[in-house]
């Protein structure tokens, strides 16, 4: 398989791109900043923002994998993450459709229920959290995921493609996770915004590749966190504490937001759990 990792250069990108190339895909590198000594596959400099894609880049290839953005809380203003964000997600998109690609799989996240980035509170609109819930972004990060989403869908109505939206939490390697987890261990409300999900880099890119090769027709968005919350807490209980109007319907033991459709869809479970 061919495949084009946009924000290649980035923390998650960079792991997607390794874990393309270790299965023997072929892996085409797009970001805004040059490539890292580790990628060796071929290298596309752009900023997807501003810059057209030549429509030879898409010769060949199999499925664009979406990565490329400023993150929440990226050190740059509300109006210009929003702008960069959207823009670079309408750009890729419409060029990899009007090249024939037919597979796209995009980064989405689980701040577009509201309650991670927002400057006050923000309840969760039901718990667990699933790809149909209400949507409630409260600034510029969320908003703009809501507006990836909508992109995707429209590309879909448009030309007819397959795309997967992962919704992820934050992201990282497992020292950090554990890192987090001792903070939740003497403090809950450090994850209460998140419902205290997390994903690996080295689990979110084993979905990224299970989304670019899935036979799916359509628009489809899919949540992806770990099974197992951080600090193994139990979010039913806790989400109550914090969340006491939000109808919550969780047991003991499962996590605030949804996985079935990455089980389903992707035959997919996130494998790394951090126990404490």
């Amino acid at each position: 398989m061919k495949v084009i990792v946009a924000g290649a250069a980035g923390g998650i990108g960079r792991v997607v791109s390794r874990a393309f190339a270790e299965a023997g895909d072929t892996v085409i590198g797009i970001d805004r900043v040059a490539r890292p000594p580790d990628f060796k596959g071929k290298w596309v400099l752009r900023n997807l923002a501003q810059d057209t894609i030549e429509r030879d880049v898409f010769d060949g290839v199999d499925a664009v994998v979406h990565l490329a953005a400023v993150p929440g809380r990226g050190g740059v203003s509300d109006r210009e993450l929003f702008i960069n964000n959207s823009a670079t997600t309408y750009s890729l998109l419409e060029a990899a459709c009007e090249a024939g690609v037919n597979r796209m799989v995009v980064a989405s996240s689980i701040s577009i229920y509201g309650t991670v980035w927002a400057d006050r509170e923000i309840a969760p609109a039901e718990i667990p959290l699933r790809e149909t819930s209400e949507i409630r972004p409260a600034e510029a990060y969320a908003l703009a995921k809501e507006v990836d989403e909508a992109i995707a869908r429209m590309m879909c109505r448009r030309f007819d493609v397959s795309v997967v939206l992962l919704r992820l939490p934050r992201v990282t390697g497992v020292d950090h996770i554990v890192e987090r987890s001792e903070l939740v261990a003497a403090n809950p409300s450090e994850g209460h915004k998140e419902l205290w999900a997390y994903l690996t880099t080295d689990d979110a890119a084993e979905a990224f590749r299970r989304a670019a090769m899935a036979e799916l027709v359509g628009c489809h968005v899919i949540t992806v966190t770990s099974p197992q919350p951080l600090n193994v807490i139990n979010v039913a209980e806790a989400a109550r504490e914090f969340y006491p109007d939000t109808p919550n319907t969780l047991k003991p033991g499962e996590p605030g937001f949804s996985i079935e459709a990455a089980r389903i869809l992707l035959d997919f479970t996130a494998k790394t759990v951090i126990d404490s």
